[in-house]
């Protein structure tokens, strides 16, 4: 077997590795990680794996609230859970993760593109508005559910944000027999529904109401854009029909 390297740190190293570790935690909240879940995931990297009291530690964050880092990290796809006791945290090599994250924001700007050459020939959409504050957001994510009719897509990364505000909403739609189909991250509670499938490291929420209406939204739903535009509201609603399509884990029903 290989000798385990060994290395020695001067107190200078030391303050320049964690100089770096706020820098990264920084960069990775952009793509929607809570500061708590940069820390932990930065920390589990550092340690190749291990208890959440470990990973803790070194992240320098409150043992209570790694827990819930974690425990989202595992469901947005960023870490893997030992099934041994006690259980381990395992962190998604960045690798595999950025391959990921490349992959969706390749087929989000190749839709881009689709809908910039549809206008092209049928002429230029009708505006898209923009909201900003989570608060606006999340009612008028709201708002859309209760005024859809007979079909509604959602997928979120923080569904279960959604789900508690607005659980009685999708009670609500299924009454009026609205078609609701939902992508959410692994082990998250989902709202009541038509069919779900579940997938990892998403980075926006999109939603499609009656093919005639679209929103996507931030990570963080601290911002979003939404038209009344059907060719838009089309192109994004076939985009999360191909999501739905794939082999992801499966869900039917809530």
């Amino acid at each position: 077997m290989p000798e385990k390297s060994t290395a020695t740190f001067t107190t200078s190293d030391l303050t320049a590795k964690l100089s770096n570790f706020e820098s990264l935690a920084g960069e990775l909240e952009k793509i929607g990680l809570t500061n708590y879940e940069a820390r932990c995931y930065l920390g589990a990297i550092a340690l190749g794996s291990g208890r959440a009291e470990e990973v803790a530690e070194l992240a320098r964050v409150p043992r209570t609230s790694a827990y819930k880092a974690m425990d989202s990290l595992v469901a947005r796809g960023f870490m893997e859970r030992s099934d041994d006791r006690p259980k381990r945290f395992i962190p998604v090599d960045p690798a595999v993760l950025i391959g990921r994250l490349r992959g969706d924001l390749e087929t989000t700007f190749d839709n881009i593109a689709g809908i910039q050459e549809a206008f092209k020939t049928r002429g230029a959409p009708q505006v898209i508005y923009m909201l900003n504050g989570r608060d606006r957001v999340i009612s008028k994510i709201g708002e859309m559910i209760g005024r859809t009719k007979e079909r509604l897509i959602i997928s979120s990364p923080n569904m279960s944000v959604i789900r508690k505000h607005h659980g009685k909403l999708f009670e609500r739609a299924l009454e009026r027999n609205v078609e609701i189909l939902v992508i959410a991250p692994p082990f998250v509670k989902l709202p009541k529904c038509t069919q779900a499938v579940r997938r990892r490291a998403q980075i926006a929420t999109d939603l499609v109401m009656d093919g005639e209406e679209a929103l996507i939204a931030s990570a963080d739903l601290g911002a979003c854009g939404f038209t009344d535009n059907a060719l838009l509201a089309g192109h994004l609603e076939g985009f999360l029909e191909i999501v739905m399509s794939e082999n992801w884990e499966r869900v039917e029903g809530s």
